[in-house]
């Protein structure tokens, strides 16, 4: 198996912790994500996977617990002479800052250490001895790290994240007690002049920031292969922000003999988030999908033949429906002298061929109209509908009459729940956002769908003609009920998320009366609902059609 990850501009590999190929769950001790290595684990610690999704991939962070004066993990790095910034996201969740930090050792004489305990972070704290729980500990810390590498690093250079390391120093305490440190980067680079100049690393997000990165990701093994690239541009002002991203991912499996390709662009500011999906996969097909308001300025061009119906939209001439023997044009200016905005008639090759002598009717640029087709008349319709929300509903139509021809009776039933939800902008609101959105099996853009087995709600049809009982005509069951999620997850620190999660459920059925006689009726349609939403807001409606004619 091969796998890599690396950002544009990292000298560290694997700093988010989110390369294709970490194994194991929650449960899997010494587990080092790829790229990385068990350095050493004292009994009762723990090396591995967290439950808590990273601040930056989505994907589980890393978690390491301290248990005793030695835990971390390591990995080589090349480093060249100059400056360089060393950049940490971590959480304390338990325990103290004392004993951990990030150990580097360029075997060329220069080596080192960030002891989170005496390392001022970016909003300028230094934190001490402090137990999770007393501010600023038991929450985030980000450091970000100015130093300089006097000469390039020797072949067996090492870059350690420590959650605890006697070579701190017992003036520090080592560490020796219980510590639980999830880590979300690890990341070295270059330093730009700005930095260097300045004599300051440029990371702090409370502040202005602006950002250009890349991640690129590969995996192969003997049953298929991987490759994702994704970038994003940022750029923040205080608490606003504005980012773009572009997400290109192919997979194919050897298994299956199935593969996909996707791109996924989208933008995000205060005014909303816009995005577009490019997909083409083996089972579905190839689409584009828009997740905004769309404005298109120029020539547009566009056309679906599928069975030998044609539509066809040209923003010159309008938009045509063409079934191989009926067309029908509407437009701002088209046919043969430009005269039309909308003309019904025989299937052409082109809208310039539309006229007025072989029109079966058309509407001109002046508003002068003309119909030279066929109408009928003479179609009996009856119905009812109700709204109520209870667990047992009717709606009756009748007595009506008829004409003793066939009467269609169109029954349906549709329930739907509403229920919006708000998640803080912290890592636990945005842990509880992800376990909503991973319920509905929502993707990147926010969006998904999931289905679940419900009690059994029947909906009866019956009718009776003047002076006769009820005949019960059909039944229909429905135990599937569609829940739709649409969200936008919290910013940490900035701002909450929110989510609208929408329960539908229900169904339509149409039957043919088979009694073909010009008396006088009435239907019901019964409902006996056998689930209910128990929170949202509630809509119900019930509603039957007879036609005739």
């Amino acid at each position: 198996m091969l796998a890599s990850r690396f950002s544009q501009g990292a000298l560290s590999r694997n700093a988010y912790f989110g390369t294709p190929g970490w194994n194991g769950d929650t449960n899997t001790n010494d587990n080092a994500p790829p790229e990385w290595a068990i350095w050493f684990r004292a009994p009762g610690g723990y090396t591995g996977k967290s439950t808590t999704a990273s601040f930056y991939t989505g994907l589980p962070a890393l978690q390491m617990d301290r248990g005793g004066p030695n835990s971390g993990i390591v990995q080589p790095i090349t480093l060249a002479k100059g400056w360089h910034v060393a950049e940490f996201d971590i959480y304390m969740e338990d325990g103290d800052w004392n004993g951990t930090g990030a150990h580097i050792n360029l075997a060329n004489g220069y080596a080192f250490n960030f002891l989170f305990s005496e390392q001022l972070d970016t909003s300028d704290v230094r934190s001490g001895s402090f137990f999770a729980g007393a501010a600023p500990n038991g929450t985030r810390r980000q450091f970000g790290i100015l130093f300089y590498n006097g000469a390039p690093s020797a072949a067996d250079a090492k870059f350690y994240l420590m959650a605890g390391w006697e070579g701190f120093g017992v003036s520090y305490g080592n560490g020796t007690g219980f510590v639980r440190t999830i880590w979300h980067k690890a990341l070295i680079r270059p330093a730009d002049q700005g930095e260097i100049d300045g004599r300051k690393a440029r990371i702090d997000a409370t502040t202005n920031a602006a950002r250009i990165e890349q991640v690129n990701s590969t995996l192969t093994n003997i049953y298929g292969a991987l490759a994702q690239r994704t970038s994003n541009v940022e750029a923040r002002a205080g608490n606003v922000e504005a980012r773009t991203g572009i997400v290109e991912t192919a997979v194919a499996s050897a298994t299956s003999k199935l593969a996909a390709a996707r791109v996924e662009i989208s933008a995000l500011s205060p005014g909303g988030r816009a995005s577009m999906t490019i997909r083409s996969d083996t089972t579905n097909g190839a689409a584009i999908d828009f997740g905004a308001d769309l404005n298109i300025v120029g020539t547009i061009k566009a056309q679906k033949t599928a069975g030998g119906k044609t539509i066809t939209i040209d923003s010159d001439n309008g938009i045509s429906f063409n079934n191989g023997s009926v067309m029908k044009v509407s437009g701002v200016g088209f046919g043969s002298n430009r005269q039309f905005i909308e003309w019904v008639g025989p299937s052409l090759s082109s809208t310039a061929l539309c006229t007025e002598a072989n029109a079966l009717q058309y509407i001109k640029t002046d508003g002068s109209a003309y119909f030279g087709g066929s109408l009928s008349a003479g179609q009996l319709k009856n119905s009812s509908a109700s709204s109520g929300t209870g667990t047992q509903e009717l709606a009756a139509v009748g007595p009506f009459g008829s004409n003793g021809g066939t009467v269609k009776y169109l029954a349906s039933w549709a329930y739907r729940t509403e229920v919006k939800a708000t998640y803080a902008a912290s890592q636990a609101g945005l842990q509880q956002y992800r376990q909503a959105a991973n319920t509905y099996n929502a993707n990147s853009d926010e969006f998904g769908v999931a289905t679940f087995e419900r009690a059994a709600t029947t909906v009866t049809l019956a009718r009776s003609f003047s002076g006769s009982a009820l005949e019960q005509l059909d039944e229909h069951r429905y135990t599937t009920e569609t829940a739709t999620f649409v969200g936008n997850p919290p910013v940490i620190g900035d701002a909450p998320g929110s989510a609208t999660i929408t329960f539908t459920m229900g169904g339509g059925f149409t039957v043919n009366d088979p009694q073909l006689v010009a008396t006088d009726r009435t239907v019901r349609l019964g409902l006996n609902r056998g689930y209910t939403n128990s929170s949202g807001n509630v809509a119900q409606r019930l509603s039957i059609i007879a036609v005739e004619g």
